[in-house]
């Protein structure tokens, strides 16, 4: 323990265990910069908000079908995400692809390019553009920043919007195809630019998958001697000699066939064979109505007894008068003219049963169609023909005429077989055109079949036949229709 009076005594150890148990001071802090905060939060999430709208743009890009949509696209959604009061879309002249013109301006649905306004924009364009190309190559293909010249005028307003950007789309040669320019009234930040950028290949990779790829440039001197050799081709090619064609329509008939006509005049009562049908020799075809040829029949028969008689009284009164005799000569003229007309109305009266004059195919129309109908001597009613002895009637029209040589080749394709062509030969040709069965002036032909095929074709089967002319030159051979046309109109 301490003495009293006396002062106490402090050791380094208790000086330190002293210090240890005061408290340490705080340095004072500087006030925090709330302006400075709440506009680096607004950066931040104006960044956001861009970046998610350029996704969003993207993506539309991505979804559109063809290519005008995407053009749409892009003159009308590009200020989503730039700050651009105006976009245009620039696209090669037909005429001259080193011309650049205004396709489609955003907010408008057409674009007058006879406008003095547009006319003058595309020449500035162009100025821009052809300075994008002559500029490094490394640099060509990146957004460029140009400005419309204040002297620019139109009915002396200027135009507001005078600094721009212009973005000329590539290929992967490095052609430029089309081109997109953004103005707005201030020259744009590093920002719009690298969005630019990034729009401009998400736009040429749009652009390209939607339109046909083009065609490598031949160079004009290897272009010239291709198109020099194409044309020799093709006038080496017209002096090749081909045979002249000619296609018209043919039908299978028969080959001398027997024609049933109508021996007398008179009305068909009953036709007794149905078409296509094969008949025999001495068979029944058709009769006529017999009304009158029998009573006429029955009445120059009861003629002939009547003369008859009268003879027989002549002949028994005879006897030594010399009248009698007289009487006797005249009744025997009488009874010779009565059996002659006998013989006559027998004669008619046996025609109006039509029999078949030998075997064959009987080929006409409906039974119906001749019941009942009228017809004079003469008259075609029926055919019969052999149905293993057949031809080729062809049906040429004259504007399809060509010069023909007995012999020549004839290739008919039948509608029932058109793989199975069948060769035949020219037999015959009407020198004088005559109406067809659909009222056109046709020459026909008769074309006999050179070999024999396992099927026999049926008559009146349709088809086709190809008829070969004389050799000609391949120029006269495709331009024959065009010549013959302009002689008949020209007279050249």
């Amino acid at each position: 323990m301490a003495q009293p009076g006396n002062r106490p005594r402090f050791t380094a150890s208790d000086g330190a265990a002293r210090r240890s148990h005061t408290p340490p001071q705080q340095k004072p802090t500087a006030p925090r910069n709330v302006i400075g905060d709440h506009a680096c939060h607004a950066d931040t999430q104006n960044r956001i908000a861009r970046l998610e709208a350029l996704l969003l743009l993207e993506g539309e890009v991505r979804s559109v079908r063809t290519l005008r949509e995407l053009i749409y696209c892009i003159a009308n959604e590009t200020r989503k995400v730039v700050a651009t009061r105006q976009t245009y879309v620039l696209r090669p002249r037909k005429s001259n692809i080193t011309r650049f013109m205004v396709d489609t301006v955003s907010n408008l649905t057409a674009v007058d390019r006879s406008a003095p306004a547009i006319r003058t924009l595309e020449d500035i364009f162009n100025t821009a553009l052809a300075a994008v190309q002559d500029g490094d190559e490394t640099e060509g293909s990146k957004p460029s920043l140009f400005e419309i010249p204040v002297q620019e005028e139109t009915q002396g307003a200027v135009f507001p919007f005078r600094h721009g950007v212009i973005a000329p789309l590539t290929d992967n040669r490095g052609t430029i195809y089309a081109a997109i320019v953004c103005l707005s009234e201030v020259t744009a930040k590093p920002g719009d630019l690298a969005v630019i950028e990034r729009l401009q290949s998400v736009y040429s990779h749009a652009w390209q998958a939607l339109s046909p790829r083009p065609l490598r440039r031949i160079p004009g001197f290897f272009r010239k001697l291709l198109v020099a050799a194409v044309v020799v081709a093709g006038l080496a090619t017209m002096i090749i000699q081909v045979p002249l064609t000619t296609l018209a329509p043919a039908e299978v008939v028969a080959k001398s066939p027997q024609i049933v006509a109508a021996p007398i005049d008179g009305v068909v009562f009953a036709m007794n064979i149905d078409p296509n049908t094969q008949v025999s020799k001495g068979d029944e075809l058709f009769r006529y109505v017999d009304t009158e040829l029998a009573s006429r029949h029955a009445v120059a028969r009861e003629n002939r007894n009547v003369a008859a008689a009268r003879l027989q009284t002549a002949r028994q009164g005879a006897f030594g008068a010399g009248a009698g005799a007289r009487d006797m000569a005249v009744a025997q003229a009488e009874l010779e003219l009565a059996e002659t007309e006998l013989l006559y109305a027998a004669t008619q009266l046996n025609k109006t049963v039509v029999r078949a004059p030998r075997a064959g195919l009987a080929i006409f129309d409906r039974r119906s169609d001749w019941q009942g109908r009228p017809v004079a001597v003469g008259e075609k009613v029926l055919e019969i023909a052999n149905p293993q002895k057949v031809e080729f009637r062809v049906d040429l029209a004259i504007s399809d005429a060509i010069v023909l040589n007995p012999g020549a080749r004839v290739k008919v394709f039948l509608d029932s077989s058109p793989l199975s062509p069948r060769e035949a030969k020219l037999a015959s040709a009407n020198y004088r055109a005559s109406l067809s069965a659909s009222e056109q002036l046709v020459y026909k032909l008769y074309a006999t079949e050179e070999s024999s095929h396992d099927s026999q074709p049926r008559i009146g089967a349709r088809g086709t036949a190809q008829v070969f002319g004389e050799r000609v030159s391949l120029g006269f051979y495709l331009f024959r229709r065009p010549i013959s046309v302009l002689r008949q109109y020209t007279g050249w």
